[in-house]
């Protein structure tokens, strides 16, 4: 077998070229006439050669077989283990489907083990009937299933979805054992759904009255409450909502407090803090009517400081204004309008001008325009008086003092120039008035008797309360006074010391001469009333107000029964119609003290009825 593969091989047409370099002329010819044909068929001939010894060869038997053993092997494993195809569920038409199919896909629906895949279950295999081979098992899976359903229901009932656990309770099927339950279990779940949801209503209301302590305890029932959606969840958030609100409440004591302390800086820290109550909370529609009132405090208190001429702290209060208080006009008008007064505080006719020009930029429909116009009318008026006053001082200094004073008791009470002008005038007119009455009270008091230091402090009580020289003579009346009362003093003890002992007395001589008879008690009464009504006559000759009424008072005390009652009561008739005349020439430039002059005026006099209807006048003409 061997000699037969290796017979061609050793054929003469084996090697039929030579190799090169040995050729001879007769071989290239002969290769050169030899058929092309020939050429291409020897290596065919070679190939099948070579086919022939691979297929005779018996290792190739044995690889074939083994591939052929192993193929058939794998091939039949993988038959074995081979499942067959899934069927696709969604795609089945089920009138058609068989029962084992239903069955399938009932338990691959179950096993997602949510509600509606378990009631899509249910519903696939309740169309079999008893007396499907499959009935038994599908009756044991629906009644698994149903109470599958009641369990997750109820987990979805204690998540607090009591719509989801009702609906899918009463969806099981009527004829399984889990639908016995199923009445009483939805009955108990509305029954404590209705009570937590009770207790918590409660609560909000008693925390919509800002009530703490009944707000946490209603919240604490609804621990004992059997859902833990209403344990848990809701518990939480009601005991936020507390906290919530007890910060919120917390935070307008604080502003309630800062507007008591008037604090600036408490008050506008506790305005941006309430200013961040969410509207959610039950103390924000409280903490918004809260917030205008501490900023028309802060305004209040600007305002303040600008009564006092703190223009600076005025305006620093008016910038920490926020602009949620709405009050943005109004602060706006009110930094133009402290503007103005501060630069009317200083005076003077051109700063004045400047002041008036400011307010006038507070146009019709400003917050503020009225009180603008106001203070225009007031700087106005004092521009006005500005030159009335300066017209006075130039009286004043000519020499014309009760002009000057007439001139500026023209001028307004608020006026404090004018007033200082005029105090200091009229002290002047009254030093002039009084000052001779006060000398001649010391020219009396000189002589250091008693007759003449009461003359003095006659004289001097003159002067009455309010007028220049009134604390001088009030001095001088308690100097004299305490002089009269030792000279009293210093009389009485010699009088008790030398009373003579009756038994001891000598008898009168009669030759001796009558001792000089004392005047009797009526002289002197009469001679005391006399000196009164010459004293008082002296103080009205002020022709003051003050003077006729102090004059008027010392000779009330003349009782009626004396004989000098009749002048006394002239001499009062006179000066009552005296200051009803001073009063009239008053009224001309002050109806205030005019007012004041006739209402002291004694009843009983003959000016008192002229004094009343002039009262009576004055007051119509300003209003009263």
């Amino acid at each position: 077998m061997t000699r037969d593969r290796e017979t061609p091989l050793r054929g003469p047409k084996s090697n039929p070229v030579q190799r090169p370099g040995r050729s001879t002329g007769s071989s290239r010819q002969r290769v050169a006439d030899r058929p092309r044909p020939q050429r291409r068929s020897r290596p065919t001939v070679g190939l099948k050669q070579r086919a022939v010894r691979v297929l005779t060869d018996w290792r190739f038997f044995t690889l074939v077989g083994l591939s052929l053993t192993g193929g058939l092997t794998a091939l039949s494993i993988a038959f074995m283990f081979k499942l067959p195809a899934l069927p696709n569920c969604p795609a089945v038409f089920w009138p058609l489907a068989s029962g084992s199919l239903r069955l399938h896909c009932a338990q691959l629906a179950a096993n997602k083990e949510t509600v509606p895949d378990l009631l899509e279950a249910i519903k696939l295999l309740n169309t079999l009937g008893k007396n499907h081979p499959l009935y038994p098992e599908t009756s044991r899976l629906i009644e698994a299933w149903s109470t599958q359903i009641l369990d997750l229901a109820e987990a979805d009932f204690q998540a607090g979805k009591i719509k989801e656990a009702i609906g899918a309770a009463q969806q099981i099927p009527q004829d399984s054992s889990a639908a016995k339950l199923v009445i009483d279990r939805v009955k108990h779940w509305e029954t404590v759904w209705q009570k937590a949801e009770a207790i918590y209503n409660k609560a909000f209301e008693v925390l919509k009255k800002t009530d703490l302590s009944d707000a946490r305890t209603y919240a604490a029932r609804l621990l004992s409450v059997e859902n833990e959606f209403w344990q848990s969840t809701k518990y939480e958030q009601l005991s936020q909502l507390i906290t919530a609100t007890h910060k919120d409440m917390t935070r307008m004591g604080k502003a309630e407090n800062a507007i008591k302390s008037g604090v600036v800086d408490d008050i506008v820290a506790a305005l941006q803090d309430i200013s961040g109550i969410m509207k959610d909370s039950f103390v924000h529609k409280d903490a918004q009517e809260l917030i205008p009132k501490m900023g028309r405090k802060l305004l209040d208190m600007a305002e303040a400081a600008m009564d006092r001429k703190d223009y600076d702290g005025a305006l620093d209060i008016a910038n920490r204004i926020p602009g949620n208080v709405n009050l943005g006009k109004e602060v706006d008008d009110f930094r133009l309008i402290a503007q103005a007064q501060s630069k009317a505080w200083s005076g003077g006719a051109l700063n004045l001008e400047d002041a008036i020009a400011d307010a006038q930029r507070i146009v019709p429909g400003r917050p503020t325009y009225d009180k603008a116009q106001r203070l225009i009318g007031s700087w106005q008026v004092q521009i006005r008086e500005l030159a009335q006053l300066e017209q006075a001082k130039q009286l004043a200094q000519a020499g014309d003092l009760q002009n000057a004073i007439a001139q500026a008791s023209n001028l307004s009470q608020s006026n404090q120039a004018a007033q200082t002008f005029l105090k200091e005038t009229t002290g002047k007119v009254q030093d002039q008035s009084d000052r001779p009455i006060l000398d001649q009270a010391e020219q009396l008091a000189i002589y250091g008797d008693a007759q003449s230091l009461q003359g003095a402090i006659t004289q001097a009580k003159q002067i009455g309360r309010g007028r220049s020289l009134y604390d001088q003579a009030q001095k001088r009346i308690t100097q004299w006074s305490g002089q009269l009362k030792a000279l009293s003093d210093q009389a009485a003890k010699p009088a008790v010391a030398t009373l003579p002992d009756p038994q001891l007395a000598p008898v009168a001589s009669s030759n001796a001469e009558p001792a000089a008879t004392a005047p009797s008690a009526e002289e002197s009464t009469r001679s005391n009333e006399q000196s009164i009504i010459q004293q008082a006559s002296g103080v009205a000759s002020g022709n003051t107000p003050d003077a006729l009424i102090q004059a008027i008072g010392m000779v009330q005390a003349v009782p009626d029964g004396s004989p000098q009652r009749a002048a006394a009561v002239a001499v009062i008739d006179q000066w009552s119609q005296q200051m009803v005349q001073i009063a009239q020439s008053r009224a001309e430039y002050d109806v205030t003290g005019a007012i004041g002059i006739v209402q002291r005026v004694p009843p009983g006099s003959s000016g008192y009825n002229d004094a009343q209807a002039l009262l009576g006048q004055l007051r119509q003409s300003i209003g009263q």
